[in-house]
């Protein structure tokens, strides 16, 4: 469709009457000028020539809270950015040139740059010859800002706020919500000549409001505007409600296919066509360039006659050593000719070969790189030409490595992880199925590992694992699959013939173990439990039989650790029992279910109480009475100690304040500390905070620690004792000589007292070797200034033995078991009026 005539020029429609002044002409008297001439611009001129022009949409940047403002000369606020055409062009360059400059004036020109006319937006919606355009598009279609109501009391200057905010070049103006007139820049225009400009807008509004319903065709819209002289139109809805105006500039805005067609045969001029070619040429070199991937250019022959600077840094020969070389300059060798006749006819069948190939470098670096070939046929010549482009993909190729090993292997041990374990524990149950093996799977866990971690921290822990697993490799046969399923669990499974060599394999493994494992200069000597399933006589599939194994493992702790278990149906009973225990010991000490019972330590010289031991029990209303042999290891499993001891030595404690008032003097209450709490480094803010709640005297308090809490961390346990001790806590040494005795490190402990553990004080008097024992640790302990206690006294003979030896105290079932709080309470009082 066309839009305008292809032979109506600009001088046919420019007005040749144009309105101008002169530069220092006021901008009062040249809005009078304006508005007596019925004009929306006015030119202003020097010496004949156009040096700025005024309209009506400048008008609205005038600040009109000044009143001087309007008799400011025009020059002071023209635009001196005027644009220009010449009078001999056709209509359609001047509609490109609105649209290209978005303005609402064009001066024409004469030949000689003098001012032949000026054309306005309204001029060209006029004059355009677009019947067949106007005639199809409706009103409601034209796009327009959107055009808000004005309050007809708004003042004018409010009203030129307006226009700025909203960016138009006219408002309807409405009374009690139902529009009235409108008023557009000419209107300002005239306020300004006319010194209005604090007037409401009621005084200067066109009330004359010409409407039309959104279905009106352009052309009919146009006719009516040009009929009526106006350049605005209020368009209706269908239920007759004004709701937006249309100007002159929106009908030309709208009419842009024209100006499309007009660029388009204006970029196929020759010369615009060549510097487009030209800039695409640069764009393109540019890219070839800046590429990180190596391309290069064959004819025909595979010759090369072009590369860019990655094919150097990718291969190392320079853009000299390549050109005119073959193709084949980085061949690796490692393709046969199969491989290159399948590339070519693909080649040849396509136009395009990528994949995967190794090339070699000019230092003789063989890689592997990922190429496409393509096919290029020269626009010009015809010649045939072939383009490659590759990078290397060995870093790639690393990536995918080290993401399988991740995916596969356990990055500490570099063992198969439990994922590969799964799968290639499936295809050996199904080759033992088909080919009717046995097949036995051992689950290994490493005794009392959780103890270096905490302890020693994940460094060392980790060191520790990586060693276990080296000796665990080395002592099955190779090509077996040992796997680390946790964190120190591992997993090995193998075919057997008989259940002989099932225990021979298992014994090897706990064997690894016996030689100490040293990490710097820490020894630690470990042992293992494994439990052990046979396939398929304990399970079928690998769930049951990895359950199972566990189930056995369980068994060979509990039965003091260091040991092989295999699995007897009769254990899953035991295993539900202990998950049973599990869930109730989670819920105890919410319950209420814990209570203390105190087993008294008594002065061998004075036979009197000076002191009591805290005991903890366990009452389950589901389980009943539990010992805590039972529970304290699965406590410590399951992380429960640190919040059961914090209630032990807050329920000490306070027990401890009321039985001051009943004994003759002050008793010593000892309570026993759990590894997990000494290495958290909670206790010593949960005896700070349990001694001032209930007001106890801290050297009351006694705090038991076992050597399994000193294991191999000196200075952690030095600190936290000499804490205690800081505070005014008395601290024994437990079960001595039961554990990781170190004599070397006994005398860098700050201790009060030692503890000699029952199992010494059972075979005397009598055995002269637990004698000498006994009187080892009493004299070794007097030469370091600690005091001693004896636990497990049970006779007269044993109480003599210690007294000539001037041990400090006793305890145990010869004075009195562990009992209730009454009880004591009943010996204390009664102790108080025998003295």
């Amino acid at each position: 469709m066309t839009l305008f005539s292809g032979q109506q020029l600009i001088r046919d429609i420019a007005k040749r009457n144009v309105t101008s002044c002169t530069l220092t002409l006021s901008i009062k008297d040249a809005a009078k000028f304006m508005h007596s001439r019925r004009c929306s611009s006015i030119v202003i001129v020097d010496d004949g020539f156009p040096v700025g022009i005024w309209t009506e949409t400048e008008a609205l940047k005038l600040n009109y809270s000044k009143n001087k403002e309007i008799n400011r000369p025009i020059n002071s606020v023209m635009n001196d950015q005027i644009c220009t055409v010449d009078a001999g062009l056709e209509v359609s360059q001047a509609a490109l040139k609105f649209k290209i400059f978005n303005t609402s004036h064009l001066i024409v020109l004469n030949p000689d740059r003098t001012m032949f006319g000026i054309i306005s937006q309204s001029d060209m919606v006029v004059n355009q010859d677009a019947n067949n355009f106007l005639t199809i598009a409706e009103l409601g279609a034209v796009k327009s800002a959107n055009t808000p109501f004005m309050d007809s009391e708004t003042s004018i200057s409010g009203i030129v706020d307006n226009m700025r905010r909203f960016q138009c070049d006219a408002l309807i103006i409405s009374c009690k919500g139902l529009p009235q007139g409108i008023v557009t820049t000419r209107d300002i225009v005239r306020a300004i000549s006319l010194s209005q400009t604090q007037n409401a807008v009621s005084s200067i509004m066109s009330r004359s409001l010409i409407t039309a319903p959104a279905s009106m065709n352009l052309l009919a819209a146009r006719s009516l505007m040009v009929e009526k002289h106006i350049r605005h139109i209020v368009v209706e809805n269908e239920q007759g409600l004004a709701y937006k105006l249309i100007s002159f500039s929106d009908i030309l805005a709208n009419i842009d296919h024209s100006y499309s067609a007009r660029l388009h045969a204006s970029l196929e001029h020759k010369e615009l066509k060549l510097q487009v070619a030209e800039r695409h040429l640069h764009l393109a070199n540019a890219v070839i360039n800046a590429s990180s991937d190596g391309i290069m250019m064959t004819d025909e022959k595979g010759i090369i006659v072009a590369i860019n600077p990655a094919y150097t840094s990718l291969t190392g020969y320079s853009y000299e050593e390549a050109i005119g070389q073959p193709s084949t300059l980085t061949s690796s060798g490692k393709h046969n000719a199969q491989f290159y006749q399948d590339m070519w006819r693909e080649m040849a069948e396509k136009g395009v070969w990528q994949g995967e190939i190794w090339n070699r470098k000019k230092n003789g670096e063989i890689y592997p790189e990922w190429l496409t070939i393509n096919k290029v046929l020269e626009p010009y010549t015809g010649e045939i030409m072939y383009s490659g482009v590759f990078s290397d993909v060995s870093e790639a190729k690393k990536s995918k490595e080290t993401i399988e090993n991740l995916a596969y292997y356990d990055p500490l041990t570099e063992l198969p992880n439990r994922q590969l374990l799964h799968d290639r524990l499936d295809v050996a149950i199904n080759l033992s199925h088909e080919e009717e093996y046995k097949l036995a799977v051992l689950l290994v866990d490493l005794d009392n590992f959780k103890q270096i971690n905490d302890s020693l921290g994940h460094i060392i822990g980790d060191r520790v694992l990586k060693e276990v697993a080296l000796r665990l490799n080395n002592s099955i046969t190779p090509g077996r699959t040992l796997a680390r399923i946790g964190g120190d669990e591992f997993m090995v499974f193998f075919n057997y013939q008989n259940v002989n060599q099932v225990s021979d394999k298992a014994q090897r493994l706990l064997d690894s173990l016996k030689i100490p494992v040293q990490v710097n200069d820490s020894k630690f000597l470990l042992t293992l439990s494994i439990g052990c399933a046979l396939y398929p006589s304990d399970g079928e599939n690998q769930t049951d039989l990895i359950k199972n194994a566990e189930t056995a493992m369980y068994r060979a702790k509990a039965q003091g650790r260091n040991r092989f278990c295999m699995y007897s149906p009769d254990m899953n009973a035991q295993y539900k029992e202990r998950l049973l225990m599990e869930y109730q010991l989670r819920q105890a000490l919410k319950n209420q279910e814990f209570h203390l019972l105190y087993q008294p330590k008594v002065c061998l010289k004075r036979d009197k109480i000076v002191g009591v031991e805290a005991l903890i029990r366990w009452n389950s209303p589901v389980l009943g009475h539990i010992l805590p042999d039972q529970f304290i290891y699965l406590a410590e499993n399951l992380g429960l100690i640190p919040d059961i001891g914090h209630w032990v030595i807050r329920e000490a404690i306070e027990q401890a304040a009321l039985w001051q008032t009943l004994a003759e003097e002050p008793i010593v209450i000892s309570v026993n500390v759990s590894a997990k709490q000494f290495i958290k480094c909670q206790l010593v803010d949960q005896v700070k905070q349990a001694l001032r709640y209930f007001n106890l005297d801290p050297k009351l308090l006694d705090i038991e620690v076992t050597e399994s809490c000193l294991i191999d961390n000196l200075s952690l346990a030095c600190e936290n004792l000499q804490t205690l001790r800081a505070l005014g806590v008395q601290v024994s040494l437990d079960d001595f000589g039961t554990g990781y005795s170190s004599l070397s490190k006994l005398n860098q402990l700050p201790l009060d007292t030692l503890k000699i553990d029952r199992s010494f004080i059972n075979e005397v008097p009598g055995k002269q070797g637990s004698q000498a024992v006994v009187s080892t640790i009493i004299f070794l302990a007097h030469q370091l200034n600690l005091k001693v206690v004896a636990e497990g006294v049970e006779n007269s003979e044993q109480k003599q033995f210690l007294k000539k030896l001037n041990c400090e105290q006793m305890q145990g079932y010869y004075f009195s078991k562990p009992v209730q709080t009454e009880c004591i309470s009943a010996m204390l009082e009664a102790q108080k009026n025998t003295s």
